[in-house]
């Protein structure tokens, strides 16, 4: 029996929250709130069976349906989902693979996917039925093996999965029978479902055959098939024929790389490209059709806080001083962005500090704790990027003018996505400053916590002796009382802004550039499920 306490907290937890909602029409911005309706997350859900024809049989495809085209940024440096967390790599493997739940395209609610229902069975179990009669593109079935066997591959500490805090308070999966499995965790966590459809489920048999190959060679159940990538150019799906769900209209996929703006919104001019992402609000009225909705993302400059200079808190915020946001905002962005307020969190999600503010732009503030640091010129490193978010390259390149126009001695350099990666993960010895965009795809502030503030954190260069800190994270993610562990958050959002481990930016809008036939709306998580779209009659 669970205590009270418990299953109010089981409840509450999984309200955690947000439809972080703002899609729109072609052409018409949205106006829906930030955040949206606050949504609830449940333990258990049905799936509607594909509507089946007069004689019984699922839906024929239609036979005049063409391929979809995206373009996006960057190239992505691997198709292994547990290697990177990297939106453009989803743009093929969302569709490539599927996860036990998803989340509705606007809210935090739950959908089963390979999982048919999932229940509490006990503070520390979550166990998961799972759907029968599906098979991976290899032909073998999919099973509680299979489910066990992806998620102790993320979790192995060895494989250093750049996801693995998404499954933070997870210990291991257990398979009850060929189609139930057991999710273990360390203490009470009502997000593991949440967690999960952030878990694309592998082919044992083959991942363990090709080995370091799997980069290039995915196998999922997903609605589509990976048939080849040309690098530098694009990377090509074809339909599933054999998928378990209805069969998607859209015949294959093509996900094309174009670095340049101006070159993705030529292309989607000449009808080459149907889905052009990340593309600049100043030029909505030239495309021939767009949508945005109320990004997800909150950029920031990551600052190593244990660099000699940067240990002293005044120098970085002396740095967040030195930033106009205002003015990104609005000659950047074509004010389709908001101002992050000195925490990386929506107003929505819980835990959010309603009494910080956007550290105001202050040259003379920014130089005079620099002076009192005793900031003597030091030059940092700042490492940019280009093509992979909205105006990356342009954003680099600013805030990199407006620190060293208050006397900060920045030098910027922007590498290929690949070397990005690279040096974003190098923990053991970390560049200086890093663009980064971060973005909360459970609405918990434990997943943002525990990846930049936390010692072990996956992308944590902040301070390694704030004493208790660690604990303190660790602790709040089972904590039982919501309102305490709410309170504990607040309190930790007005620590980082006091101390801050970044420069704080923007929160942007996320505007896609679409083909007026195209039957489509974007996600508040950004992913693009090509199965979910249609050619307009």
């Amino acid at each position: 029996m669970l205590s009270i306490a418990y299953r109010k907290f089981l409840v509450i937890g999984l309200i955690l929250v947000l439809g972080v909602v703002m899609g729109t029409a072609c052409g018409q911005k949205a106006t829906a709130p930030e955040g949206g309706e606050k949504s609830s997350t449940p333990a258990t859900g049905k799936k509607e069976e594909p509507k089946a024809d007069k004689q019984g049989a699922k839906p024929v495809p239609k036979a005049s349906a063409k391929p979809l085209v995206i373009a996006m940024g960057a190239e992505p440096a691997t198709l292994d989902p547990y290697a990177d967390n990297d939106g453009n790599m989803r743009n093929a493997t969302a569709n490539i693979f599927d996860s036990l739940v998803v989340a509705e395209a606007q809210s935090f609610n739950l959908k089963p996917v390979l999982a048919t229902r999932w229940e509490n069975e006990d503070p520390t179990t979550w166990r998961f039925w799972l759907r029968q009669g599906v098979k991976f593109h290899n032909g073998e079935p999919f099973n509680a093996d299979a489910v066990v066997f992806s998620l102790k591959r993320i979790l192995n500490k060895e494989y250093n999965s750049p996801l693995l805090n998404f499954f933070d308070g997870i210990l291991e999966a257990k398979a009850v029978e060929p189609y139930v499995v057991d999710i273990i965790t360390k203490g009470p966590n009502p997000l593991v479902p949440i967690r999960l459809s952030w878990l694309p489920i592998m082919e044992p048999k083959h991942v363990q055959a090709v080995g370091a190959d799997v980069v290039e060679k995915p196998i999922g159940t997903g609605p589509y098939k990976f048939k080849q990538w040309n690098r530098g150019t694009q990377i090509v799906l074809e339909r599933n024929e054999d998928y378990w769900d209805e069969k998607p209209e859209i015949p294959g996929v093509v996900v094309k790389f174009i670095a340049e703006n101006s070159t993705r919104l030529m292309a989607l001019q000449n009808n080459e490209v149907h889905i052009a992402r990340d593309m600049s609000p100043e030029v909505k009225s030239q495309m021939p059709a767009w949508k945005d909705i109320s990004g997800m993302e909150f950029s920031a400059i990551r600052l190593n806080a244990e660099r000699r200079e940067m240990k002293d808190k005044r120098i970085r915020q002396a740095m967040n001083y030195a930033v106009n946001k205002e003015a990104l905002r609005d000659k950047l962005f074509n004010g389709s962005a908001k101002i992050t307020p000195c925490q990386q969190s929506k107003s929505a999600y819980p835990g959010f500090n309603p009494d910080l503010k956007p550290y105001p732009f202050d040259v003379a503030k920014a130089k005079q704790l620099l002076q009192e640091a005793g900031y003597k010129g030091e030059k940092f490193e700042f490492v940019g990027a280009r093509g992979r978010w909205l105006k990356d390259g342009e954003l680099s390149e600013a805030v990199a003018k407006m620190l060293n126009d208050a006397g900060i001695n920045v030098e910027l350099k922007i590498p290929e996505w690949s070397k990005w990666v690279e040096t974003y993960f190098n923990l053991k010895n970390p560049v200086d400053m890093i663009l980064t965009s971060n973005s909360n795809e459970i609405g918990d502030q434990d997943l943002i916590m525990s990846k930049f503030a936390h010692t072990a954190g996956r992308s944590s260069t902040y301070h390694d002796d704030v004493p208790g800190l660690d604990k303190i994270i660790d602790d709040n993610r089972y904590e039982l009382n919501i309102d305490k562990r709410n309170q504990v958050y607040r309190d930790l959002w007005a620590q980082l802004c006091e101390d801050p481990p970044w420069i704080f930016l923007l929160n942007p809008d996320d505007v896609y550039g679409v083909d007026p036939f195209l039957e489509w709306e974007p996600r508040q998580d950004q992913l693009i499920f090509v199965k979910d779209i249609q050619w307009k009659s």
